[in-house]
């Protein structure tokens, strides 16, 4: 409150009183976010204790306050479900911070778990460094940090301290792994060794860029105990000679360490082979593994899938011309602009353990590149979708048809599940849903870089990008003829694992795998020079 006389703020205090409890709070000061009152102020508080009817002003203290009421408890009405009444635009917007908080969050909580399973092996300004590293990232979850409504200097301002602390984290995780790898027994080959930062089983697929002098790999990949183990050479990262990473299967339990030696030439016969299941498929446009059958999409769709509750997959932009905190909404329900339409096509990659599909599409300025990748015997349906975003005042959503109406979805909050309707709103979401199709049906999705989602009939949309302009605050009116900068423009990265039948604590353990992934280095500890 800015003005000197609080009438109006007080009457509005005492218009939410709860009849027959006979306290209210009035916050005033001078200030956004609970500035400090004034002599003047406090003046006039003095000054008016009596001035309204049935009610005395008495300085105090939200303790005071709950103090007060807490013999009326049982008189005080009771709100069941949810309070997402205000600002949904905050789910999502400056995406960069949210996924920079998330990754630096689990940085952090991967280097205590390193700290503590090879606890003589830390480096003894771990606990300090990671305690400023907590600093950094607990000080950007105030809400006009997080939530995205900065200037657009402050946000990077965030999103560069959220990186610090994730490399300060970084930093311990490696340092720790790398004395304890020193500990290891001398090998005469190339090891790659492992750890699971995780709380939970790491039971997949570790993909790796060994270092081998831009030399190619022909030879054969062994576990600790000497069984060979079915690999696959996918493309290098980068644009020089020879460049290459490997997949390969890997299980390794929680906070647990695995190392494979990378053996030159054909295994030996004693090497007991783990034979990778025969049903992947690659054909066409379209990759298949036995639990999915997903093919390039045509028109405004991405994907289509043959025999599953999930029917296609599309990118669907919508017009936004609400506000960066979305004031006054409760949904995007702005006309549909377009989706994404498929440009080209081809299969990615081909091989024993798995078979991507690669689908570019555009819409106006804005370009994607998305990739279906299927693993042998694996029932998840992995995607990864990357965007270059340049549209303004507009939304975009990856939408999930089904092939029935939905009843309902399960989505994750934090540390449970919660059932939810398929109502179009717009809800805040934490690393997971389940749709129900049907008295049995389920598909699990897991969406580590997605916050907010919305459903209606038999569509799920994940809500990906917005573009408002930044910190423009309803009622102001945005001028299109001045200059603005505006939010999430350039490129996006979104990775998405989807599972039929699977729950929210299967869906909740996916999204955990793609937080905090095995941490893996390359050792060489006994090789001839």
């Amino acid at each position: 409150t800015s003005a000197d006389d609080l009438t109006d703020q007080v009457r509005a205090a005492l218009a939410c009183a709860v009849p027959g409890v006979d306290h209210v709070m009035c916050f005033y000061g001078v200030g956004d976010h609970g500035g400090g009152p004034t002599r003047r102020q406090t003046a006039w508080i003095r000054g008016h204790r009596d001035a309204f009817a049935g009610a005395r002003l008495v300085f105090s203290h939200p303790r005071a306050f709950f103090d007060a009421v807490k013999s009326r408890a049982g008189t005080l009405p009771e709100v069941t479900g949810e309070l997402q009444m205000h600002a949904i635009g905050c789910y999502s917007v400056v995406r960069d911070i949210k996924v920079g908080m998330r990754r630096a969050e689990h940085a952090l909580l991967a280097a205590e778990a390193a700290a503590e399973a090879f606890a003589g092996h830390a480096p003894k300004d771990a606990p300090a460094k990671l305690e400023e590293a907590w600093r950094l990232a607990m000080f950007n979850q105030f809400h006009d940090i997080y939530g995205g409504t900065s200037l657009a200097e402050a946000c990077i301002d965030a999103r560069d301290q959220l990186a610090a602390a994730r490399s300060a984290a970084e930093s311990v995780v490696y340092d720790t792994l790398f004395r304890k790898a020193a500990d290891l027994p001398p090998d005469p080959h190339q090891r790659v060794v492992a750890f699971n930062p995780s709380d939970s089983v790491f039971d997949g697929f570790l993909s790796w860029e060994p270092w081998f002098d831009w030399r190619g790999f022909d030879g054969w990949i062994a576990d600790a105990e000497g069984r060979q183990v079915p690999h696959q050479v996918l493309p290098g990262g980068s644009i020089v000679r020879n460049a290459f990473s490997l997949l390969w299967p890997a299980y390794i339990a929680p906070r647990g360490l695995a190392t494979f030696t990378l053996r030159p030439g054909s295994p030996p016969a004693a090497a007991v082979p783990v034979t990778p299941a025969r049903n992947l498929a690659a054909q066409g446009s379209a990759i298949a593994n036995g639990h999915w059958t997903a093919d390039a999409g045509t028109d405004h769709g991405l994907l289509r899938f043959t025999g599953a509750l999930l029917e296609s997959l599309r990118v669907e932009v919508r017009e936004d011309p609400s506000d960066t905190w979305s004031h006054g909404i409760d949904r995007f329900s702005g006309p549909v602009a377009g989706c994404f339409r498929p440009t080209a096509s081809a299969i990615e990659e081909t091989g024993p353990l798995r078979a991507s599909l690669r689908v570019e599409a555009g819409f106006g300025r804005s370009s994607l590149e998305l990739y279906a990748r299927l693993y042998a015997g694996d029932p998840r349906l992995e995607l990864e979708l990357c965007v270059d975003w340049h549209e303004r005042l507009r939304i975009a959503k990856l939408v999930l048809s089904f092939r029935t109406p939905l009843a309902q979805r399960t989505d994750g909050i934090q540390e449970m599940g919660l059932d939810r309707l398929q109502d179009g709103r717009e809800y805040p979401l934490i690393d997971w849903t389940v749709a129900h199709a049907g008295r049995d049906g389920m598909v699990g999705v897991a969406c580590p870089d997605c916050f907010a989602l919305s459903g209606e009939g038999r569509e799920i949309a994940f809500t990906l990008l917005r573009s408002p302009a930044f910190a423009w605050h309803d009622p102001a009116v945005l001028e299109l003829s001045r200059p603005h900068r505006y939010t999430d423009q350039g490129e996006h990265r979104f990775r998405f694992t989807v599972r039929a039948g699977a729950g929210g604590e299967c869906c909740a353990a996916d999204a955990l795998g793609l937080h905090r992934p095995p941490v893996c280095i390359d050792w060489t500890k006994g090789m001839p020079a």
